[in-house]
């Protein structure tokens, strides 16, 4: 596991690499350095669903504002996208899910968790390939 940055300014013809050994979950802990994290170590994910591969390293610190960075096909989504939106509604609807399963929320409520509050605090990041 491993992640790799690669930045080029082609105007003036300059690059600049960066390298996680840990790949994106020590990038993710990269971004949180200046903050205090809620969690000690970012909870990671890898999948591949029709042999498309998902990788996701998530860790909520103690801050007020989301940092969510996505990548398709080694681009960054800077403008978001399906995947993106995806992702922000699947972590949604599984926290709504483990609190109604845990008691958190009571069925009968009309109170669930919304989508700025899930992700008040979080750094991500995350990669698929198309």
């Amino acid at each position: 596991m491993w992640a790799k940055i690669s930045i080029q300014d082609e105007r003036e013809k300059k690059s600049e690499d960066f390298f996680y050994k840990g790949g994106i979950i020590e990038f993710v802990d990269y971004l949180d350095s200046a903050r205090s994290p809620i969690h000690k170590k970012p909870i990671y994910f890898e999948k591949e669903i029709n042999q498309v591969p998902v990788e996701i390293a998530l860790q909520y610190n103690s801050t007020f504002t989301e940092n969510i960075l996505s990548y398709c096909n080694n681009v960054n989504t800077i403008e978001g996208g399906t995947h993106l939106s995806g992702f922000k509604s699947a972590l949604t609807r599984t926290l709504n899910n483990y609190a109604l399963k845990n008691n958190l929320i009571k069925p009968n409520d009309k109170v669930t968790l919304q989508g700025e509050d899930v992700r008040e605090g979080l750094t991500a990041d995350g990669w698929c390939a198309s």
